[in-house]
């Protein structure tokens, strides 16, 4: 268990930031901020998405008649069909590069394990990750 040191919140070892204040939790094996590009590899459809803004972005799938949307709509990539939430995962680069499940119903994965939802999760070069069955690979390139 970790202890917030701001607003004294518990939360489950690992977790890198307070779910009840935001502070960070000063966690000292994180990885540094991405200063070239980010690409995500989409694996089954041998195609690879350039991200432009690198601070903050969500993935998952545009529903028509819905108002929620993706910054990075994996829609016409099989998202439905692979199990790939609306809103279903958030990547940062703060203070590190961390993905963060945001309550998918299928669940997001690094390297296999799965992530618990709402807690930011260190990711690096060539980790590979689900969004449900749908397989992506992170790719840093200075």
């Amino acid at each position: 268990m970790i202890i917030c040191p701001t607003c004294h919140h518990h939360e489950v070892q690992g977790a890198l930031f307070c779910s009840e204040c935001g502070s960070h939790l000063g966690q000292e094996d994180q990885n540094p901020v991405i200063q070239g590009s980010l690409s995500i590899y989409l694996i089954d459809h041998d195609h690879e998405l350039a991200v432009t803004d690198l601070e903050s972005f969500t993935l998952g799938r545009f529903d028509e008649g819905q108002s929620i949307m993706p910054d990075i709509d994996l829609s016409s990539y099989q998202a439905f069909e692979r199990g790939v939430s609306r809103l279903h995962a958030m990547i940062r680069n703060e203070q590190g590069l961390t993905i963060t499940d945001l309550g998918s119903s299928n669940g997001t994965y690094i390297n296999g394990e799965r992530v618990e939802p709402h807690i930011p999760h260190p990711i690096t070069q060539g980790d590979l990750l689900n969004l449900g069955k749908m397989k992506l690979k992170i790719l840093i390139q200075d």
